[in-house]
């Protein structure tokens, strides 16, 4: 195994997931499941709406959920991804965390405060106008946010298309702008996001104990907030899907979706065996 090797900000390489590791944690402990969608369960598609989760790992998904709590937490819509999941015994935890739904969840948390669908729209058709002649780009108006994807827009656009963004977030003083994979996305500028949400959903299912091992798997910048939030918990366990290998406060990574999958498959042969 792969020695974690130091880096600026407290982030690190961290080791490649052996199942052994992955076991050694669940010791004892009941394991929760927190799963990102695009990179982590689907290989990133060229477009948003061609990540289609295969039906074999739906089948796996909703194996686990019968054995412990999955959740899906993702930047998507929460209407989007519960459509591209099509199984209802998960929780969902969409938009980066603002908005949550499923078995025992009896609401969102009310963390958006002066920001409305209105302006949301606004915002959402003043990108769609400044961007509209720009090729490739795929504009995404959330219930919570307005995305930018920029995959296929071309090198020399880029730069251009993100001025055009920053000018129209910085005149509005309750949003604020996030990055991702050739992605930047307009959303409420409050102290919320995939790892305060994380911890929310523990405490509303009331798995918030030390017998339980929350497990995170996620792939994008917006999933260190999850990784983090595990870490100054002291609690969990936060696996990176990238490749090659980079800086990030999970515990250890896997290069690839697929290799997601393999260890979905080894985490219910344990489930199954210690039921």
């Amino acid at each position: 195994m792969d020695e974690i090797k130091s880096v600026q900000g407290g982030a690190r390489i961290p080791p490649l997931l052996s199942w052994d590791q992955l076991s050694t944690a669940l010791n004892g402990k009941r394991p929760v499941l927190f799963l990102d969608y695009d990179g982590t369960l689907t290989p990133i598609a060229a477009r948003p709406d061609l990540a289609n989760l295969s039906g074999s790992t739906r089948g796996l998904v909703s194996e686990l959920a019968g054995r412990m709590p999955v959740a899906i937490l993702t930047g998507r819509d929460i209407d989007d991804v519960r459509q591209k999941v099509r199984l209802d015994e998960l929780v969902y935890v969409g938009s980066h965390g603002f908005d949550v739904a499923g078995p025992g969840i009896e609401g969102s948390p009310d963390v958006t405060d002066d920001v409305t669908r209105g302006q949301i729209d606004r915002i959402g058709q003043e990108v769609e106008t400044r961007l509209s002649a720009v090729p490739g780009v795929i504009l995404e108006n959330k219930r919570f946010s307005v995305a930018v994807h920029y995959r296929n827009v071309a090198e020399s656009e880029v730069s251009a298309m993100l001025n055009h963004v920053h000018q129209i977030a910085e005149r509005e003083t309750a949003l604020r702008l996030a990055e991702g994979k050739k992605l930047i996305e307009i959303r409420p500028d409050v102290e919320w996001d995939k790892g305060t949400a994380l911890l929310w959903v523990l405490q509303a299912l009331d798995l918030d104990h030390e017998s339980v091992l929350p497990v995170f798997f996620g792939d994008d910048v917006t999933d260190e907030d999850g990784f983090r939030a595990l870490r100054s918990a002291s609690k969990g366990h936060g696996v990176v899907v990238c490749d090659p290998p980079r800086p990030s406060w999970a515990h250890s990574r896997l290069p690839d979706p697929a290799a997601v999958i393999t260890v979905l498959r080894e985490l219910l042969v344990w489930a199954e065996r210690a039921s």
